[in-house]
C-alpha cells in the first residue's frame, strides 16, 4: 500500500546565500533545493559550518548582514482560512518579502516557529520567561468566540485576540509542557535566575506556543538531559500530529534523528549531498561524507570495545579558498584522482526517493 502524497509547505529551490566580507566571498548556502511538506520531519545533518542554521534563516527571511540571498526562491504555501468549511490557500515567495515587513512578521513566529540553536543569545536579558512567550501568544495566537446572528439560528465561528489573564495562563501551562518545575513561579524569572537547560526549554515554549504551521528546531535538546529530551521530542510529535505541523529538524544527534525524521538532507559546506527516507539512509547510505557520519555512530559491546572511536579524516576545508571539483574529495576515502578533484558532481537518483552528489554514481 502506497503512502498518501503529501502536501508541500516550504519548498527551497536552488537557494544561495553568500557572505561579502573582507576577506572575500563565503557561500554558507550553495545551491540548495528540498521540500518540507506538512505533517512530515525533515531532518537537516552535517558538521557545524555547512549552512544547516542560515538555510533556517533565510526560510524566516532572518539573515545576519552582511549576508544575502542571491540566487534561487524559497516558496511558502500558506493556508490562511480552514474552519472546516471553506479554505483559502496563497502562495508567498519569503525571499521577496521585506524582512520588516507585515506579511513576514504574521508568517515568522506564528505560521513558521523557530527554535534558535542559543538561548542565551535568544532571550532578552531584562524580560521574564512569561513575558518572552506572552510577547508571541499576544502577537499571533487567536482565541475561538461564537456568535449568534440577529436572524438565524447557526453559530458562526470568530476569533479575537487573547487577553492578558489567557496570555498568562497559556505561558505557563507551555512551561509545564516542557517540563519546566513550579511553571506558576518560573513565568515571572528572568533568563539568568534559569540553568542552561531551563533556558533552552523557555525557547521552545516560546516556538510551539502558536502552535505553527511549520517548525525549525535548531539543536533544540542540545543542552537538555535525556529524560527532558524524550519529553520535548514527544510534545513535538503530539502537536505534529494535532495540527499537521512540519518540521525542519537540525541536529548532530544521529539517534534523535533516527526517530524523529521521516526525510534527511545531509549537508557539507553549502550543499546538499544526499537526500533520502530515514531508513533508506540509514540502511544504505550513498555518499562517502554519510557513511563516515554513520561510522562515527559509537557502538556498544561486541568488536568495538577497546577501539577508537571512528572519525572523518582531514579539517573542513577554508571557505575562501574551497577545493575544486567536489569540496569533500581532499576528506574522501574513494577520491578519484583526476575526476573528484576537477568535475563538479551533480545530483543523481539512484533509487526511488533516494538522490546523490557524487561522481561514484556518474558516468564519468
Amino acid at each position: 500500500m502506497k503512502e498518501p502524497i503529501s502536501e508541500p509547505l516550504v519548498e527551497v529551490k536552488d537557494l544561495r546565500v553568500e557572505f561579502d566580507v573582507r576577506a572575500g566571498i563565503v557561500k554558507a548556502v550553495d545551491g540548495l533545493t528540498m521540500t518540507i511538506h506538512r505533517g512530515k520531519t525533515l531532518g537537516v545533518i552535517g558538521e557545524s559550518g555547512c549552512g544547516k542554521s542560515m538555510t533556517a534563516r533565510a526560510i524566516l527571511n532572518m539573515i545576519p548582514k552582511p549576508g544575502k540571498i542571491t540566487h534561487g526562491k524559497i516558496v511558502y504555501h500558506r493556508r490562511l482560512q480552514n474552519n472546516g468549511n471553506s479554505q483559502m490557500d496563497d502562495t508567498v515567495e519569503l525571499t521577496e518579502l521585506d524582512a520588516n515587513g507585515k506579511t513576514i512578521r504574521e508568517i515568522r513566529g506564528g505560521e513558521i516557529g523557530m527554535i534558535f540553536q542559543e538561548p542565551m543569545s535568544s532571550l532578552t536579558p531584562v524580560y521574564t520567561a512569561g513575558a518572552h512567550i506572552n510577547e508571541a501568544v499576544s502577537l499571533h495566537h487567536l482565541m475561538p468566540v461564537r456568535k449568534v446572528g440577529d436572524q438565524i439560528a447557526e453559530q458562526v465561528m470568530a476569533h479575537r485576540q487573547v487577553t492578558k489573564e489567557e496570555s498568562r495562563e497559556i505561558a505557563i501551562k507551555m512551561l509545564r509542557q516542557v517540563g519546566i518545575p513550579k511553571p506558576t513561579e518560573r513565568v515571572d524569572s528572568y533568563p539568568h535566575q534559569l540553568s542552561g537547560g531551563q533556558r533552552q526549554r523557555v525557547m521552545i515554549a516560546i516556538a510551539l506556543s502558536c502552535e505553527p504551521a511549520m517548525l525549525i528546531a535548531d539543536e533544540p535538546t542540545t543542552a537538555l538531559d535525556v529524560s527532558i529530551e524524550a519529553q520535548i521530542l514527544d510534545i513535538m510529535r503530539e502537536l505534529q500530529d494535532s495540527v499537521n505541523m512540519a518540521i525542519m529538524f537540525i541536529t548532530h544527534n544521529l539517534g534523535v534523528i533516527a526517530s524523529m525524521a521521516d526525510e534527511i538532507v545531509v549537508m557539507y559546506m553549502g550543499k546538499a549531498v544526499e537526500h533520502a527516507k530515514v531508513l533508506d539512509l540509514f540502511k544504505d547510505a550513498k555518499h562517502p561524507y554519510t557513511q563516515a557520519l554513520l561510522r562515527s555512530i559509537p557502538q556498544f559491546g561486541g568488536k568495538t570495545r577497546g577501539q577508537r572511536l571512528a572519525s572523518i579524516s582531514g579539517m573542513v576545508p577554508d571557505p575562501f579558498n574551497l577545493p575544486t571539483g567536489c569540496v569533500f574529495h581532499p576528506r574522501c576515502p574513494m577520491f578519484m584522482p583526476g575526476k573528484c578533484d576537477k568535475i563538479a558532481p551533480t545530483w543523481k537518483k539512484v533509487a526511488d526517493d533516494h538522490y546523490v552528489s557524487c561522481l561514484l554514481y556518474e558516468e564519468v
